[in-house]
């Protein structure tokens, strides 16, 4: 069993999130419990019913007391962090997760942007990370979250799930570069092939991935909607996808490239047209003698001579030979 003291030095300090306080549930049971007390209020007050406060009164307060407490024990129920060189920390109460780096196999993540009165306020994050020897329905770290917008919370926590991803999607890269399959829950990725559900897809046929109604969805081409919607929060299913994504953009740079060459010209260096002249008549005036062979060879070397600076390469023309050469 991983020990902190493997992890290495703490890289910054650590750092605080926390679940989100009002979710709809706590918001609901709030205005249900205020609704239900004012109501209740209006008709003891106008008919004096000691009805009122058995059926909507008490209720009402009931309903906003346990809104309300929800709210108070998830203040205090947040995930403290700490970043290490090999690893991390993870603090919750008395609890704490150490995880080194390289002992990290999967990652889940679904991301939604919240909204207040129009104004993007944060983001909600689901987080789940498992090591080699983690059940799915069991994983290392199960984090459900919220971070303000622009706060240290949630650049420090994008950084670390940016680092996690990152090593990830490079481990599952190489595997395949080698020849091997990237395997996730009803996913396997291979070089040349997409697998879905035991349906095969050639990795071609693939016009599209991206983000749809909390899913990350397939678009084979000429597809106006989804062929597949993909759970995120399944371990390796988004890093697999960024994989394919890096793999399609690779392939449709290639075909760009085969289809216009090195792109549009941006500049051309050439010899001026009237030295090549110069050379060429005094060159004609004095062939007889060797300084006149050499300034005829020098104007159709000048004469031939190009370079250029294209979008995506330069090229040379020399005498005999041409050279393209791709950034």
């Amino acid at each position: 069993m991983t020990t902190q003291a493997e992890l290495g030095k703490e890289v910054g300090e650590s750092f605080v999130v926390r679940p989100k306080l009002w979710t709809t549930f706590t918001q609901l049971l709030v205005v249900i419990g205020i609704i239900l007390v004012v109501v209740g209020a209006i008709v003891l007050f106008c008919e004096g019913s000691v009805a009122a406060v058995a059926g909507m009164i008490t209720p009402g307060v009931l309903m906003s007391f346990i809104g309300g407490g929800i709210v108070f024990v998830r203040r205090g129920r947040g995930w403290e962090v700490t970043l290490h060189d090999d690893g991390l920390l993870v603090e919750r109460g008395q609890t704490k997760s150490v995880c080194r780096f390289e002992e990290i196999a999967a990652l889940g993540q679904v991301v939604k942007e919240e909204f207040a009165n129009g104004t993007f306020s944060g983001l909600d994050r689901q987080v789940r990370i498992w090591r080699k020897e983690d059940p799915i329905e069991r994983p290392f770290l199960d984090m459900h979250v919220f971070c303000k917008a622009d706060t240290e919370e949630e650049g420090r926590l994008a950084e670390l799930l940016e680092l996690i991803t990152d090593r990830i999607v490079a481990r599952i890269g190489e595997l395949i570069a080698g020849g091997g399959t990237a395997k996730a829950p009803g996913v396997q990725l291979s070089r040349n092939e997409l697998v879905i559900d035991g349906e095969a897809i050639s990795v071609d046929d693939i016009a599209a991935t991206g983000l749809h109604e909390g899913k990350l969805c397939i678009w084979r081409h000429g597809q106006e909607h989804p062929d597949f919607r993909l759970d995120s929060a399944l371990p390796n299913i988004a890093p697999i996808v960024t994989v394919l994504d890096i793999e399609l953009e690779r392939r449709a740079a290639a075909r760009q490239r085969e289809l216009d060459g090195l792109g549009r010209v941006l500049f051309e260096r050439r010899a001026s047209k009237a030295l090549i002249w110069i050379l060429l008549i005094i060159g004609l005036g004095t062939a007889v003698f060797l300084i006149g062979l050499a300034l005829l060879l020098a104007a159709a070397i000048l004469f031939r001579s190009r370079f250029r600076c294209h979008e995506r390469g330069v090229y040379r023309r020399g005498l005999f030979k041409e050279k393209r050469l791709e950034y």
